[in-house]
């Protein structure tokens, strides 16, 4: 049986029979606890989506995903148990990595949390067994409790004398110290990436 997947923008329900899906760009928001998005296999954003909803995409099977440059906010277990997630993509204005947003997904290697981040919840990255390396921009100011536990051993990249970086200490979770190095595109847009020192 082909999926059925709802969703609504306008006061105006749409139904796809598919396991893959383009939102519209008329949504600007998605809901949380999307069920009917849990089979799929491909998830295309439209630019303009501003919210994902808390648990919207739980369990869906796909195992990447962009997040377009609009969004600004991410519901605590957006992406909870996506088992098959090994890459995403965040816009840099997200400021806030809710609780369980990435917990249980098991291929998830590596991320880059966005340079507007300034939060991460409790057990964001609970039980990412696969997750290996964490880059944490220096101006995050709070980590949740477990945020990742049940990781095998991941190494944190840090700014030396940020808070990431006592929280790495106080954890015992490896760390590594980067340098933030602002980068100008060619489009123009500024990007923060961490190099070693």
């Amino acid at each position: 049986n082909p999926l059925v997947v709802y969703y609504s923008y306008s006061g105006i329900t749409r139904r796809l029979a598919e396991d893959s899906i383009v939102i519209p760009a008329q949504v600007t928001m998605i809901g949380q606890s999307v069920r009917a998005f849990a089979a799929l296999l491909q998830v295309t954003l439209p630019d303009g989506l501003v919210s994902i909803g808390s648990y919207a995409f739980s369990g869906c099977e796909f195992d990447h995903i962009a997040i377009p440059e609009s969004v600004t906010s991410i519901g605590s277990g957006a992406f909870f148990a996506c088992n098959n997630l090994a890459h995403i993509t965040m816009p840099e204005c997200v400021t806030l990595i809710g609780g369980q947003t990435f917990a249980h997904c098991g291929f998830l290697r590596s991320i880059t949390l966005p340079r507007g981040v300034t939060r991460i919840g409790a057990e964001a990255f609970t039980d990412c067994r696969c997750l290996k390396d964490v880059t944490i921009p220096s101006g995050v100011l709070e980590i949740g409790e477990s945020a990742f536990k049940g990781c095998d051993e991941p190494t944190l990249t840090v700014t030396k004398g940020s808070f990431a970086e006592e929280h790495a200490r106080q954890n015992n979770i490896p760390y590594k110290l980067g340098a933030a190095i602002l980068i100008m595109a060619k489009s123009g847009q500024k990007s923060a990436v961490m190099i070693d020192e």
